[in-house]
């Protein structure tokens, strides 16, 4: 559903990605993980068209992405930091990228959809936003505009989700409620890369694992090879056993 090739990113002198290929099966939850540095926001920005490679190439359901706005409906993207006009109201702030979505047209032909969808189901607020509708953004916690950040992923609709961080500064509750949805709508077809420090969280969801180190791809392929690799029982484990590895 994503593959990147051969991706090339420097800022000034630091060279972030090195020639960075791998790829995130359709209907599977990837876990993208690696120490702070190794480039996993970059890779994830530069697959949102928030960051141009310079070198290589991002596809997205085999189309190339560069330079084609309209595959960005394909995303939903969830943010570590949100960041939205304080100014709203939490109503008018759904409303709004609601409407964007809306405005933007229809999917792109050839993006392949995914069958939750249009699910009838879905309650009106996935993450408990109920209470908060009215109020100001800039009133509002961390943990709450966290779990903003959440419910506007997936009102996206869209059938690939990028989610960076996504259950820090949840409480258990919001954070149980987000792992049923991500296993309900991987069930369903729906893509999803993750990125996340709580390597227990990725290890109950993820059945694809990619390992970045010092801006190149140390391991890509599935969860229960990794662990048989490392002879480990945890990912966590299993991704210091890696570093370890390529330090010695």
């Amino acid at each position: 559903m994503i593959q990147v090739r051969g991706l090339r990113k420097t800022f000034g002198r630091v060279e972030a990605l090195k020639g960075v290929s791998a790829a995130c099966p359709r209907g599977c939850v990837t876990a993208l993980v690696g120490p702070n540095g190794s480039g996993k926001t970059t890779l994830m920005k530069a697959l949102l068209g928030l960051v141009r490679p310079d070198a290589g190439a991002v596809e997205i359901g085999g189309r190339p992405a560069d330079g084609d706005p309209a595959l960005r409906l394909a995303l939903g993207y969830m943010p570590q930091v949100p960041h939205y006009p304080d100014n709203l109201t939490v109503e008018e702030l759904l409303e709004l990228a609601a409407g964007v979505r809306a405005a933007a047209g229809p999917m792109p032909e050839g993006i392949p959809d995914w069958a939750g969808r249009a699910d009838p189901s879905l309650p009106p607020s996935l993450f408990d936003l109920k209470h908060v509708l009215g109020r100001r953004l800039r009133g509002l916690s961390g943990g709450t505009l966290q779990r903003i950040g959440a419910e506007l992923a997936w009102r996206s609709g869209a059938p690939i989700l990028v989610l960076d961080e996504p259950t820090a500064g949840l409480d258990p509750l919001a954070s149980s409620r987000l792992k049923d949805r991500l296993r309900a709508d991987q069930a369903a077809g729906r893509t999803v890369l993750v990125s996340s420090h709580v390597l227990a969280d990725l290890q109950e969801l993820a059945g694809h694992v990619i390992f970045l180190l010092d801006g190149r791809v140390r391991y890509e392929g599935g969860l229960p090879e990794l662990l048989e690799l490392t002879g480990e029982e945890r990912l966590e484990r299993a991704v210091a056993a890696l570093m370890l590895r390529e330090a010695a």
